[in-house]
């Protein structure tokens, strides 16, 4: 018994960690830095990644249950903001998408304009769309050229992403389902939709100097949505394995039956 009372008094200083993220193959998930990722430090998977702008709904400033403003997790202050109340989406929570923001069909949040430049990136979404609706719901696109990387979803049950010209997911019922996205353009364009990958061509440059989140001004989300990431580059296939096993698939563990 004493043995066992001074090896727990001795285990804080021994340098044992928190469990291991364990990927589907059973192996512990590595971050982009080489580090085993562990189960209480999700958040250092993506910021390893260096993302450009990360808005999350469980990191916001509230109005009672509205949302205001999503703070950015970055670190590089590309706050989104909302200052009308009829506009401002509900924080709440769901099982498979944690705290998110619900929004209602006519709430948008927007950052500074001229903030960031970005042609090529990656954008990750945890969302669900409620409904079908006769148009594109757009689930997050450029300020000032609407079209320019916008992400939304159809009556069709496809997600879209466009620039000059767009590719949509193939495959799959997206509608009414929690999703994550991961949308990519670059020399090769891709959408991953819960791990059901297109690739294409939308025509680049794709140009971001500024983020709408939660519509474009004419179409908007009905549904909800968790996170959005937006990386500056194109995130390596690699790399994206890091995201779903060591990020999505820890913080928000009942995304996908």
């Amino acid at each position: 018994m004493k043995k066992l009372i001074f090896i727990l008094l001795l285990l804080p200083f021994i340098g044992l960690t928190q469990d291991p993220v364990i990927d589907v193959s059973g192996n512990p998930v590595v971050d982009a830095g080489g580090n085993i990722v562990e189960s209480t430090n999700l958040d250092q998977v993506i910021l390893d990644l260096a993302p450009v702008v990360w808005l999350r709904a469980d990191n916001v400033e509230l109005n009672g249950s509205l949302i205001t403003q999503f703070n950015d997790l970055s670190g590089n202050g590309n706050n989104a903001t909302q200052g009308t109340a009829s506009k401002q989406a509900t924080q709440t929570s769901t099982a498979g998408l944690q705290t998110t923001a619900q929004y209602d069909g006519d709430d948008i949040y927007s950052t500074s304009a001229g903030i960031f430049s970005i042609t090529t990136g990656t954008m990750v979404v945890i969302s669900h769309k409620v409904g079908v609706s006769a148009f594109r719901d757009v689930y997050a696109c450029d300020l000032e050229l609407t079209t320019q990387g916008k992400l939304s979803i159809s009556d069709d049950n496809k997600i879209y992403m466009q620039g000059n010209a767009e590719i949509f997911s193939t495959a799959g019922t997206w509608n009414n389902t929690d999703v994550y996205i991961i949308g990519s353009y670059g020399s090769t364009d891709s959408l991953d939709v819960n791990g059901t990958v297109t690739t294409g061509s939308i025509a680049n440059p794709v140009s971001f100097d500024g983020l709408r989140l939660g519509g474009n001004g004419s179409y908007f989300l009905t549904g909800y949505m968790s996170d959005y990431i937006l990386f500056d580059y194109v995130l390596t296939n690699e790399q994206k394995s890091i995201v779903v096993t060591g990020y999505i698939n820890e913080k928000y563990p009942n995304l996908i039956p």
